[in-house]
Parts: structure tokens; sequence; C-alpha cells
């Protein structure tokens, strides 16, 4: 008689989630029989989840185990899969731009590079979008900084111009912080 395959849904190997994923675990046999679960070594019930706090990342591993009435043992499965509840950091450097109000500035050229600082143990991506319209490519990242210049054209002169970033994690976690510029033709 051949073994049961013992099966996991909800959560995928080497997966991020920004929430605790419900997982669910049983066998496919004609004579089931029982399957049981740890998660970090600690006994796991089918149809819950992990308890990560807020504002923390987590990695897990599930291992389940299972036989049939027969008494034939499935292999195991083994699933190790991380939960980010941490939004990345993210902002501008604007050093070197004239400050005409909190969040507003004067720049000289339309193809302004802007960086800062960036930061999230699992960041993804650096995203730079100027008048709601994202740039062709990611930002540069470095260890703790972003970097991208401006697309030729996209900032115009004689308006209000705004400049978001936003930093996503894998988990798809996303922190966005934006400033508004204006073109200095002169």
């Amino acid at each position: 008689r051949k073994p049961p395959t013992l099966t996991v849904t909800g959560v995928a190997a080497n997966a991020y989630y920004k929430a605790d994923p419900v997982i669910t675990y049983g066998q496919s046999d004609l004579a089931s029989g029982l399957t049981t679960a740890t998660l970090n070594g600690v006994p796991f019930t089918s149809g819950s989840a992990p308890v990560t706090p807020a504002n923390t990342d987590a990695d897990y591993t599930l291992h389940v185990t299972g036989s049939d009435a027969a008494g034939n043992v499935g292999p195991p499965v083994d699933i190790t899969f991380h939960v980010d509840k941490t939004l990345p950091t993210v902002d501008f450097t604007t050093a070197g731009f004239y400050q005409i109000g909190p969040t507003s500035f004067w720049i000289g050229s339309d193809t302004q590079e802007f960086s800062g600082p960036v930061a999230d143990a699992h960041l993804s991506r650096v995203v730079l979008s100027i008048n709601g319209t994202d740039e062709a490519s990611d930002a540069t990242l470095t260890p703790g900084t972003w970097t991208r210049a401006a697309t030729a054209g996209r900032i115009k002169a004689g308006q209000l111009n705004t400049v978001a970033v936003r930093a996503i994690d894998l988990a798809g976690n996303v922190t966005t912080k934006s400033l508004t510029i204006q073109l200095d033709a002169g």
C-alpha cells in the first residue's frame, strides 16, 4: 500500500506575508489517518494562523507529518515562510534644494537627482513617481540609501510638481513620502 500524500494550503515555501496566514493541512488518502503539525517546534492546529505581534517580523517553519489508517507513513512536509508586519522607512534628502515651505522646494533641473534614506529588513524595491506617474525603472539601492534621477521633461516649469517615493518590501508593505517642487527655469 502506498503512503498518504500530505497537503498544506495557505503558505508557500520562502514566501513573505504581511498578515498572519491561515494554514490548513491534511492528507489525501482513501483511508485517512492522523496528520499533525508543528510550527517552530510547537504543536499547531490546522485552520489556524501564527500570532505575529504588530510591527515585527518573524520566520516560521511548519513541519507536517501523517500516516494513513493502515499505518503507512507519508513523507513529511516542511515549509519555511516569513511574516513581515514592519513598514519600510523611506524619506527624501533635500540638501541642496531651496526650501520654500515645510515640504516645498525649488530645484534647478528637470532631471534632478533625488535620493534619501531607506530601511527594511526585506526591502524589495523603491519607486520614484512624478505627478502621479512612476519612473520607468526603480531607484538604485545602496545600503541604507536610494537614488533616482527624474526623466527629462517629467518635472514641468511653471507649476507645482509632486514627487513621491515608495518603499516596498517583499511582503508588500508600502511606505510613501512626497514633496512638492517647482522648477526654476530661469
